[in-house]
């Protein structure tokens, strides 16, 4: 939040806004901080010009306020930079629009999105084609089940539950309406995406997704995650030549954050990287 604020954080170690914004207070409103920032914060917020006691939860993330004091950057730009940004520049260099497998029932945005703009959005800043907005993942499922498409080793296989009810020989015939048609599920890995990322780890139990990468994917990838990683001159935890170094902030969010995230291997990853520099944070 300082850093969306523009308060700084890193040089200045004892700057007086940063120390305010550590007790959850917006320093000035000069700072001009936006509604989110606000609502993060607990505070009340204007609705049609009138102060109000209450605030929407949909963006409360009071619980998430210690990572304030992460000694370790965070970000959400990944995304932008290893995924939409190449796509965009392809689109500019080749005169080619993306055609995407994305649908309106993975989020609220997609949704909005499609509800706007349709499966082909030929207007669009970015013109794209969804033809897949309106499939859900059932959908996809069961085509894939009945036509026998082969798909990534991490799936496993798609099997259909049908509970109670009878076999039917080809569900995709049943019409609009769900009664007889079965629940479909993969055997192996239910979603996949970038290895690296932690975005809704702590609402996952054992096994969680590092310790399913484990098993169905390459576990060298999810040690040189988990290992290394060091200080740099401005006492940041950054990656290093030995790994990204994603024990020390798993170990420091559940810390601070009591949030109980799985690290497979932690009790090894602790006795082989920690350090007297990073005793310091995780006390």
């Amino acid at each position: 939040m300082a850093d969306l604020i523009g308060i700084d954080r890193r040089e200045d170690k004892e700057n007086p806004d940063y120390e305010s914004l550590k007790k959850g207070e917006i320093p000035s409103p000069e700072l001009r901080a936006p509604v989110r920032c606000l609502i993060q914060q607990g505070n009340s917020h204007k609705k049609d010009g009138v102060e109000t006691l209450e605030y929407s939860k949909m963006y409360s993330k009071e619980r998430y306020k210690f990572f304030l004091e992460a000694p370790f950057e965070i970000s959400d730009r990944c995304c932008s930079i290893m995924k939409k940004t190449p796509a965009h520049n392809y689109t500019k260099q080749m005169g080619k629009m993306p055609i995407t497998a994305q649908m309106a029932s993975e989020s609220r945005l997609r949704t909005t999105k499609w509800l706007k703009n349709g499966c082909n959005g030929f207007d669009m800043k970015s013109p794209v084609s969804n033809p897949m907005s309106i499939w859900t993942e059932q959908d996809i499922l069961e085509y894939i089940y009945h036509n026998h498409i082969p798909i990534a080793s991490s799936y496993g296989e798609v099997v259909a539950d049908y509970g109670k009810g009878k076999t039917k020989e080809n569900t995709m015939d049943i019409g609009i309406f769900d009664v007889g048609r079965p629940m479909f599920r993969t055997t192996g890995c239910s979603r996949t995406g970038c290895v690296f990322c932690g975005f809704g780890c702590h609402r996952e139990k054992s096994p969680n997704r590092w310790e399913l990468a484990e098993k169905v994917s390459n576990s060298k990838i999810i040690d040189y995650m988990m290992r290394g990683g060091a200080f740099d001159e401005n006492g940041i935890w950054k990656p290093d030549s030995r790994g990204l170094g994603f024990w020390f902030v798993i170990e420091w969010i559940n810390l601070h954050g009591d949030l109980h995230i799985i690290m497979p291997h932690r009790e090894d990853y602790l006795k082989q990287y920690m350090t007297k520099d990073t005793e310091k944070y995780l006390k």
